[in-house]
């Protein structure tokens, strides 16, 4: 069995300081090339890994 991995589907092409990132940012849990059936809902915890002092994520989820 092909092991769990996540997909970004939708990444944005749009970002300008200080409007928001667009299109909102899409991922997917796969197994293989597929998506996990087992996944219906979950939680995704994004990080800045470089960026200017100060960097941050704000605003919504969906």
């Amino acid at each position: 069995m092909a092991e769990r991995q996540l997909v970004f589907v939708q990444q944005p092409t749009r970002v300008r300081i200080p409007n928001a990132i667009w299109p909102p940012v899409r991922l997917e849990v796969r197994i293989g090339d597929r998506v996990d059936p087992r996944v219906i809902d979950g939680e995704v915890k994004l990080s800045i890994l470089s960026g200017p002092p100060g960097g941050q994520i704000i605003g919504t989820s969906t």
